[in-house]
C-alpha cells in the first residue's frame, strides 16, 4: 500500500519505520528540507517532499501536525489527492477535529495512537513505539465501514 505522512516527526517517523518494515511504499512531507533530507537518508520513506503534491498516489495520508494545522493542511491537500483517498489523524483532541475534517473529506476518520515519549523529532523515532499500545479510532456515523477498517489494520 502507498502510504503517505505529513509531518516527520516522532510520532510520523516512527509510523513510517513501522510501515517500512512491512513493506509499505511510504511517501513523507515534511515543512523543513532538512528533515525530508534526513528522511530519505535513514530509509524511512520511499519519496519525501516539503510539497503536498507528492501525496497524490497515496491510498492512505496519516497527518502527523499540530492539531491546529490539521485543517489548513486538509485543505491544502485536497486538491492533490483523489476521491478514494483515506486520511486520518494522530491529535490527541477529537471532537474538534473530526468536526472540522469529517465535513471536508468523506473518508477521514479521526485516530490516535496512546504512545509517545518525551522528546520530539525524526531523531527520536523508533520502529516500535506503537506495538502493544492502543490506537483509538473515531469514526462518525457517515464514515465508510471500509475507511475504519483499513485504519485499523
Amino acid at each position: 500500500m502507498k502510504i503517505g505522512i505529513v509531518g516527520l516527526g516522532l510520532i510520523g517517523g516512527s509510523l513510517a519505520l513501522d510501515w517500512r518494515s512491512h513493506g509499505h511504499s511510504i511517501l513523507g512531507v515534511a515543512r523543513r528540507e532538512t528533515t525530508v533530507q534526513q528522511a530519505l537518508a535513514k530509509g524511512m520513506v520511499n519519496e519525501a517532499s516539503t510539497e503536498l503534491s507528492i501525496l497524490t498516489a497515496a491510498e492512505v495520508i496519516v497527518l502527523c501536525t499540530p492539531i491546529s494545522e490539521l485543517q489548513p493542511t486538509v485543505e491544502a491537500l485536497i486538491p492533490h489527492i483523489r476521491p478514494s483517498t483515506i486520511l486520518t489523524d494522530v491529535g490527541s483532541v477529537k471532537a474538534e477535529v473530526v468536526t472540522a475534517i469529517a465535513p471536508l473529506w468523506r473518508n477521514f476518520v479521526g485516530g490516535h495512537p496512546m504512545a509517545g515519549k518525551a522528546e520530539s523529532g525524526l531523531e527520536v523515532a523508533e520502529a516500535r513505539l506503537f506495538q502493544g499500545k492502543p490506537y483509538v479510532l473515531t469514526p462518525t456515523p457517515d464514515t465508510p465501514d471500509t475507511v475504519v477498517e483499513t485504519v485499523a489494520e
